[in-house]
C-alpha cells in the first residue's frame, strides 16, 4: 500500500503543474483568456483519469494526501521559473501551446508513465 499511496501522490501533484502553471500566468502575468480557456480544456481531458485513480485507490489517498505538503514546491518553483524567464508572457504563452497540444497530459509524461501503469494495472 505504501508504493501504491507514493505513486498516487506522485501522479496527483504532478499532473496538476499544467493547471497551476496556467492559474499562476493568468493570476500574476496577464488575464490573458485564453490561459483559462487552456487550464479548463486540460481538466476536461484528465478528470477522468485522475478520477479514475482516485476511485481505484480511494484506500491509499490519506496516505498519499499526508505526503503531498513536499510537492507544494511546486509553486514555488513555478514562480521563480517564470520570473527568471526574461519574458514572462512568452514564457507562459509557450508553456500554454505545450499544455494545450497535450505535451502536459498525464498519460504523455515521461516522469509519470511508470507510476502511472503501476496504479492502472493494481486491482
Amino acid at each position: 500500500m505504501a508504493e501504491t499511496a507514493d505513486d498516487l501522490r506522485i501522479v496527483l501533484a504532478r499532473a496538476l503543474y499544467p493547471v497551476q502553471l496556467l492559474a499562476y500566468c493568468w493570476l500574476e502575468v496577464a488575464a490573458d483568456p485564453g490561459f483559462r480557456a487552456i487550464a479548463e480544456a486540460w481538466s476536461a481531458r484528465n478528470t477522468p483519469l485522475l478520477s479514475d485513480l482516485e476511485d481505484r485507490h480511494r484506500d491509499a489517498l490519506p496516505d498519499a494526501a499526508t505526503r503531498l505538503a513536499d510537492e507544494e514546491r511546486a509553486l514555488a518553483d513555478i514562480e521563480a521559473a517564470v520570473a527568471a524567464s526574461p519574458d514572462p508572457l512568452a514564457y507562459c504563452r509557450f508553456h500554454a501551446r505545450l499544455i494545450e497540444g497535450g505535451a502536459f497530459d498525464p498519460d504523455q509524461r515521461e516522469d509519470l508513465r511508470a507510476p502511472l501503469k503501476r496504479l492502472l494495472s493494481a486491482d
